[in-house]
């Protein structure tokens, strides 16, 4: 009788493990997929709300204006905007999803020294997975020490870098 209650405790403990592996697998399969999809993608924050507004237009007018000597037509690669979350006091974010990637890159790479993105006050970020934008919460200290330390440190999607050597977060 021993014997059988030790044998069923062990495939009982064996089975959690078995279960909280594949759950962890298939969690971290779901996001790399869904980072995957949100390479496509850019968030646009400040954009003052108005009833009636045709949000395309307007971020296509600012894109256009963060790139204004491409020859890409940056209108036609935007296919989808519409606004996050729930009206509130504040304006909401919007999500801008491009048709093509290199669109997408290329007004990503201009955001960064754009003087009209500065004069108006508008922000664009990367559209990071909720995992992603939890891990980057866990590396910012290291981050900020290193810049801090005169090291060149920075985020790629979930990633950072400092000195191109990949950190991990603490445990």
């Amino acid at each position: 009788m021993a014997l059988t209650s030790k044998i069923k405790e062990s495939a009982d403990s064996l089975g959690k493990m078995i279960t909280k592996n594949t759950i962890s697998e298939v969690e971290q399969k779901l996001n790399e997929v869904e980072r995957y999809q949100r390479r496509w993608s850019l968030c646009l924050y400040a954009i003052p709300e108005q009833s009636d507004e045709n949000i395309k237009l307007k971020v296509s007018n600012i894109c256009a204006a963060v790139v204004p000597d491409s020859s890409v037509a940056i209108q036609d690669d935007i296919d989808i905007v519409h606004r996050l979350g729930k009206l509130d006091n504040r304006p909401r974010p919007v999500i801008i999803h491009f048709v093509k990637r290199s669109t997408r890159d290329l007004v990503w790479r201009q955001t960064k020294h754009s003087e009209y993105l500065r004069y108006h006050k508008l922000r664009f970020t990367e559209d990071l997975t909720q995992a992603d934008r939890m891990l980057r919460m866990k590396l910012w200290p290291l981050v900020e020490a290193a810049r801090k330390e005169g090291k060149r440190a920075f985020f790629v999607g979930g990633r950072a870098f400092v000195d191109e050597k990949a950190m991990h977060p603490p445990p």
